[in-house]
């Protein structure tokens, strides 16, 4: 037997000597199974949460361990070949999207409350061989500090279901090969699916500051802005909870997943709530601007609006729909005049197996004269 394995039968033995309450909290339980497991904690709150979409949908990701480029960490690439309306043939195009967060947990006001502060860096836009001829006008660049609160997460299940739950997972763990294979295994979703059906419903929310600095497709154009934005979403994780079932977001997708096979009944996803952020900006538009070319003021307020949404349609294809709104109230009659002062964009990406992707966009960023259609297809590479 393994060393690994002998300190994991010891760990295990020593968890179920533990007493275990009546109600125990989402955090401890992820801190048992990581310590059983040997998967960190974020690791399996992302397996609790997306176990329900298939992971062949997600990106290809680099192989396992510390990146030798530690800094390539968490960057997002996606290769593609895009057409536009304002374009006279399809190009190729890189986006990147990059977000590093830092998070420090707050002590609990009460037993199973998930709360904490920290901040990110971020960066994402879109790069062609020809800057002027990118269909994509606009990059963006920032820092971001925030806090979240997730409410109260408690199972409401019993010790029995707690031993269940550590028991699924031990006889796999004392015969573990790699972490990987743990992480896909019949043992580990099971006590997934266990884990999540004596889950109440989260209601998650988070308050944030951002400072940053906005461009065009050639990095002409700048504008320095710092805001304050909220962000807010549920997500109902027993699939048998009233919020699951009358979720009618994702009855269209549900139906969808019944006609092909993925669901046997009509079952819709207390997971595929919409996400709503709202913020507020001030903005600095520098002298290449024109918005100060066309107005003559250096600062004008924005607000922005932005609602997401991953509906799962199969096992192997998820459908992720984004509507972003900026929008700047009392702006001069020459900037309404351009149409200047409101950008929109509706966006649909069908995610499919592999990193593929297919795309279209409707609308226009800041920085936009007017709007136009995209269409893409690519693939993605995420680096973890």
């Amino acid at each position: 037997m393994r060393k690994t394995s002998k300190w994991l039968l010891l760990l295990g033995f020593v968890l179920f000597s533990m007493p275990l309450a009546a109600q125990t909290s989402l955090n401890s339980v992820l801190q048992d199974l990581s310590g059983l497991t040997g998967l960190s904690k974020d690791t399996l709150k992302t397996l609790l949460k997306t176990a329900e979409l298939d992971t062949a949908i997600d990106s290809p990701v680099s192989q396992s361990g510390e990146h030798p480029l530690a800094v390539l960490k968490d960057l997002k690439l996606d290769f593609k070949t895009v057409d536009s309306d304002l374009a006279e043939h399809p190009i190729l195009a890189v986006d990147y999207q990059y977000e590093r967060e830092w998070q420090t947990p707050f002590p609990a006001s009460r037993p199973g409350r998930l709360s904490d502060m920290g901040m990110s860096l971020f960066a994402d836009g879109s790069l062609t061989p020809e800057l002027r001829n990118n269909p994509e006008n606009y990059h963006n660049f920032g820092i971001s500090g925030f806090y979240d609160c997730s409410g109260t997460i408690l199972l409401t299940g019993s010790d029995t279901l707690m031993a269940d739950i550590y028991n699924r997972l031990e006889d796999f763990a004392v015969e573990l090969v790699d972490r990987e294979t743990l992480k896909n295994s019949v043992p580990m979703l099971l006590a997934l699916k266990t884990l999540r059906s004596n889950l109440p419903v989260q209601r998650y929310f988070r308050l944030g500051g951002t400072v940053g600095l906005e461009t065009s497709r050639d990095f002409g154009q700048k504008h320095i802005y710092a805001g304050t934005h909220a962000f807010y979403t549920i997500n109902a994780w027993n699939p048998g909870s009233a919020w699951a079932k009358y979720n009618v977001v994702d009855w269209p997708f549900a139906l969808l997943r019944l006609v092909n096979g993925t669901d046997r009944t009509f079952k819709p996803s207390g997971l595929a709530f919409p996400g709503l952020l709202a913020g507020l900006d001030w903005v600095y538009a520098g002298k290449d601007s024109v918005y100060q070319v066309l107005d003559a003021r250096e600062q004008f307020l924005r607000t922005r609006v932005l609602i997401s949404l991953k509906s799962k349609i199969s096992d192997h294809s998820a459908l992720e729909t984004c509507w972003q709104v900026y929008w700047q109230p009392g702006a001069a009659a020459v900037i309404r005049k351009q149409d200047m002062h409101l950008h929109s964009l509706l966006s649909f990406v069908l995610r499919l197996q592999g990193g593929m992707y297919i795309s279209y966009s409707t609308g226009k960023l800041p920085f936009d004269r007017r709007a136009d259609q995209r269409y893409e297809i690519g693939l993605s590479y995420k680096f973890k």
